[in-house]
């Protein structure tokens, strides 16, 4: 039983290596720094296009894999899956979380079941919506203030675990951000 699993989580794991984006690649990205509270967005070629100061990440912090309820920002290589009007901030750029590394990381750990990360793994694969039903929570994103505190979002991370910019400097980022576009959390 314990080979079957290895194995099938080598299956798994080949089949995301060789798979191909149903996008194509963006000629552009964006970087999140945690450490700098600082969005950017860059050419292929690391130029930059945009930089936004200020942002808001979760009240917890960032870490590794962000856990349902724990308003942790996860760390992580992502893909804006779809972008989508929100009352509440404006425009949201969903990112693809749960991702089958984060999944991997959380099975580590005890986190979830196997066929929790084999659908996670499957859905990614086949280029499906994240599953929103998992420990692992949902819904992480880019968004806006909204009608929220300005004050506030320039003292305190406030999210949830989303990266939040001023209603602004989002409807600036609007110029390059699309479904399939890299988007790289440290």
């Amino acid at each position: 039983m314990h080979n079957f699993r290895k194995i099938r989580f080598a299956c798994l794991l080949l089949g995301l290596m060789l798979s191909t984006p149903v996008w194509a690649d963006s000629s552009h990205w964006i970087l999140v720094d945690s450490a700098s509270h600082t969005l950017t967005v860059l050419t292929t070629n690391n130029r930059v296009l945009a930089r936004f100061d200020n942002i808001s990440l979760g009240r917890g912090g960032v870490a590794p894999v962000h856990y349902r309820g724990d308003d942790t920002t996860p760390q992580g290589e992502f893909r804006i899956w779809q972008i989508r009007p929100s009352a509440q901030f404006g425009m949201f750029y969903e990112l693809d979380y749960p991702t089958p590394a984060h999944a991997k990381l959380a099975w580590q750990a005890g986190k979830i079941d196997q066929p929790t990360f084999d659908s996670i793994t499957q859905a990614n694969l086949n280029h499906q919506p994240p599953r929103r039903d998992t420990a692992l929570g949902s819904e992480i994103g880019i968004h806006g203030l909204g009608h929220g505190n300005a004050i506030i979002h320039k003292q305190y991370d406030w999210t949830s675990g989303c990266v939040a910019l001023t209603n602004s400097q989002l409807h600036h980022l609007t110029r390059w951000a699309k479904p399939g576009m890299r988007v790289v959390i440290r």
